[in-house]
């Protein structure tokens, strides 16, 4: 573990203005596909942010090149959707977790691999999903969607979402792969 943090220390260490104008804006990118996902044709489906949110943790890792880049994007873009939305500091944990194992899924070029990217997706929508659902469906809170929809169609929605999310990510970052160098 503390060869874990000391690495990405050492990724940081030389880190640029723009290395961070960067995490900033891709932090942004999240809040506006939170924000996008807000609409009342898909708010009734459980796990539909993830094809939103996901493919700009992809697009963080990828454009960044930083480790910890999607971490921190989910991080700071779910305190500033916190801030904006008012709602529980809570909430941010499944986010920040997602962007956790998307780093430790993404090091390296592995997310360029569509097996690899679709499974990063499944994991960070399931992570939200687990962590959002399930304490609620224990406690037993009216409106939950597992209490409401049942436990398999909540997880194979964000499954399907996790797929699509992980699908787009993988388009970002392997059209951004193959572009040239502008000169």
């Amino acid at each position: 573990m503390a060869g874990r943090v000391e690495s990405l220390v050492a990724g940081w260490g030389d880190a640029r203005w723009t290395d961070l104008a960067k995490v900033t804006l891709c932090s942004v990118l999240f809040v506006l596909a939170r924000t996008g996902a807000k609409t009342r044709l898909l708010d009734e489906l459980p796990g539909h942010s993830g094809m939103f949110w996901i493919p700009v943790l992809f697009l963080s890792v990828a454009w960044v090149g930083r480790p910890g880049a999607a971490s921190t994007t989910s991080l700071l873009g779910s305190v500033a959707w916190n801030l904006i939305r008012g709602g529980a500091m809570a909430t941010m944990a499944p986010y920040a977790l997602s962007g956790v194992l998307l780093d430790f899924i993404g090091q390296g070029s592995r997310l360029k691999q569509l097996p690899v990217a679709l499974l990063a997706g499944v994991a960070c929508s399931l992570v939200k999903c687990f962590f959002h659902h399930i304490p609620r469906a224990v406690i037993g809170l009216p409106g939950d969607a597992f209490v409401a929809k049942g436990m398999l169609p909540v997880i194979g929605l964000h499954v399907l979402f996790g797929l699509i999310g992980g699908f787009g990510g993988w388009l970002l970052i392997s059209r951004a792969a193959t572009r040239p160098a502008r000169s």
